[in-house]
């Protein structure tokens, strides 16, 4: 990479080497303190960012001045071939994002202005989801958006970092999730953690009562002010998901589930009489 930057002859161009591997978020954070920019655009070398992507960010901007974060969907490339599906507006990343990172992070421009008033940086403590703390933290003190429009090819190779590292996640998430869950809970224990992480994987247990969780992240949501039709989209998005993740434990169960959800289906009665006729 650094013999293809040092092949460019543009004075606007500043290539910057660590004299040491400080690894990955000393190295953001740094970026983000030499940027004499109005604006820091983030993207990884193995990635492509489409043509007019720092055009259309830029328009949206000045369209939205209340907008500090600015990210869009992706097209991967490589390992497997799609187009993310992230949430667009403001009011559904707020609540999204407790659930799942809600920004794809080489994607995203920020207001350099908003990380230096508010003192945000990347948190040392969040290793390999650090981007996802970095949203939590600034949508208190701005708004944030996706494009609908894929601006960037990401490269999937299975060795992403975040692949590479799934073992630890668990353990990483739980800190992240002792930090932010505390806007949504009081006494955000280990119990907590591992009801949310169980929730967010859909990997069930017949001492937890989903609908009943549910109802609790609903009416946490609306004291935060989002909309019921938010809400109620959100967990009708996810509710396939959850009822599978039942009927891998308890068929009976699911189908309780998808009926008090208002998504059953012939489908899933089907899919949970074969699962009570397995062997």
């Amino acid at each position: 990479t650094i013999e293809i930057v040092n092949s460019f002859k543009d004075e606007r161009i500043q290539i910057v080497q660590n004299s040491q591997n400080l690894g990955l978020i000393a190295t953001l954070n740094k970026g983000i303190k030499i940027a004499n920019g109005e604006y820091i655009a983030r993207m990884d070398a193995d990635d492509i960012a489409l043509p007019q992507r720092f055009e259309k960010q830029m328009d949206f901007f000045k369209e939205h001045p209340n907008v500090g974060v600015l990210g869009s969907n992706i097209e991967t490339f490589g390992f497997e071939n799609k187009q993310s599906n992230l949430p667009l507006s403001f009011e559904e990343i707020q609540l999204v994002k407790y659930f799942s990172n809600p920004l794809a992070h080489p994607t995203v421009m920020i207001k350099k202005k908003l990380l230096v008033e508010n003192n945000i940086c990347y948190r040392t403590e969040l290793l390999h989801v650090e981007d996802w703390g970095l949203w939590m933290d600034l949508s208190k003190v701005t708004e944030i958006h996706n494009l609908s429009e894929p601006l960037l090819k990401y490269r999937i190779e299975g060795q992403n970092i975040t692949v590479k590292n799934h073992d630890s996640l668990k353990a990483r998430m739980f800190i992240f999730y002792k930090i932010y869950l505390a806007e949504l809970f009081e006494n955000v224990d280990d119990d907590v953690c591992q009801q949310h992480w169980c929730f967010v994987k859909a990997k069930y247990d017949l001492n937890t009562d989903w609908i009943a969780l549910i109802e609790q992240y609903s009416i946490a949501f609306k004291k935060k002010g989002i909309a019921e039709s938010v809400i109620k989209q959100y967990f009708d998005s996810i509710s396939d998901k959850l009822f599978y993740g039942i009927a891998n434990v308890s068929p009976k169960k699911a189908i309780e589930f998808a009926k008090m959800r208002g998504t059953l289906t012939r489908q899933k009665r089907i899919y949970a009489l074969k699962k009570t006729l397995r062997p």
